[in-house]
């Protein structure tokens, strides 16, 4: 059953970087909330079926599980007390409730996996970079939207590759260094193409001023002031708050 597991949290893993790849943000970003959750119960169900026959708990503690804890408590507190849109606030793709929770739960069977995240984080971005190279060739379609998540995450990609490529010749590795210098070539290359797409957007970002305001909401009652104003609300309270000029 540990290596179910191992199979099941590599998967996951490889699949959580898709969801910033705008080509499948409308036809599969959801699904990835509905497959980290199933993963997760998976992964929960095959610990609770080993507790049963072995009868033995075995819980591996981390001083970031502390943290990590504390974050997920305070959003579901903030579910329960402040989010008017449940729904949105359980099913939201990028930080809904759903959606935390069952990366925490990854997290932890990540953590107790013998597997490196990162590599299995490089091997998503190595795809994902191919990915974009392809649709940049394509006239009609292209890349789309890039997301500020998306450039960073090929960044982080590009650096580990860098890194990979330059223990290559320090220490003796299997894998050829051809395909290391193949790996950073097709990685730069979608870094530049996306850095390119991206400053092409014009991204407007909120001003200091209207950030602070829209923050400054939060002190005003004391339920708020504990709890936050809920994961769904923010653009909400930013469209109270901004300048009629701010479009």
């Amino acid at each position: 059953m540990n290596k179910i597991k191992s199979v099941i949290v590599f998967l996951l893993v490889f699949v959580v970087p898709f969801m910033f790849f705008p080509f499948f943000q409308n036809l599969v970003q959801i699904n990835i909330v509905y497959i980290l959750a199933f993963g997760a119960l998976l992964l929960v169900i095959i610990s609770f079926l080993q507790l049963l026959i072995s009868k033995k708990l075995i819980v591996q503690t981390s001083p970031l599980d502390i943290p990590v804890i504390l974050f997920l408590s305070a959003v579901s507190l903030s579910f329960f007390t402040t989010a008017t849109n449940k729904m949105q606030a359980l099913l939201d793709p990028s930080f809904g409730l759903l959606m935390l929770i069952s990366l925490g739960i990854l997290y932890y069977y990540m953590r107790a996996s013998h597997a490196s995240p990162l590599r299995v984080f490089s091997l998503s971005g190595f795809v994902i970079s191919s990915l974009l190279i392809v649709l940049s060739l394509e006239p009609t379609k292209g890349i789309g939207a890039i997301p500020l998540d998306l450039l960073l995450f090929i960044g982080f990609t590009f650096m580990y590759s860098l890194g990979s490529l330059v223990r290559s010749f320090s220490s003796k590795e299997d894998v050829p260094k051809v395909v290391h210098i193949c790996t950073l070539i097709i990685i730069s290359l979608s870094l530049i193409i996306s850095s390119i797409a991206f400053s092409k957007q014009g991204a407007l970002f909120p001003s200091f001023s209207l950030s602070f305001k829209a923050a400054s909401q939060i002190v005003k009652t004391l339920l708020t002031f504990l709890f936050g104003l809920g994961m769904d609300n923010y653009s909400f309270v930013f469209t109270q708050v901004k300048d009629i000029a701010y479009n």
